[in-house]
């Protein structure tokens, strides 16, 4: 979160930001879902697409959304090897080093 504070130029509480995640896991245990943590992928992703708002993520999301349901049931993701998927990750978030 830091790192898109700094290239952003605005300002973050990292404070702020372990306390809403621990909260939403504290109340997402009394629902068995899923502990939360931040999607640091998927906002690599958005910030090399040169999205600037939080509607670039709820847009994400639903596209995930989407092709969860529909692709799953069709094979499309069962044929990919764990490398190529593997390799879209470490593209997204090789933008984030300085090399």
């Amino acid at each position: 979160a830091k790192t898109y504070a700094e290239k952003g130029k605005y300002q973050i509480d990292a404070n702020k930001e372990f306390f809403g995640l621990g909260i939403a896991n504290v109340v997402s245990s009394f629902f068995q879902s899923y502990p939360t943590t931040g999607g640091f992928s998927r906002t690599a992703v958005n910030a090399e697409a040169g999205a600037r708002s939080a509607l670039s993520s709820m847009i994400s999301a639903l596209v995930i959304i989407v092709s969860l349901t529909v692709l799953i049931d069709l094979s499309a993701f069962s044929a990919l090897p764990y490398a190529a998927l593997g390799s879209i990750v470490i593209a997204a978030v090789s933008g984030l080093f300085e090399w």
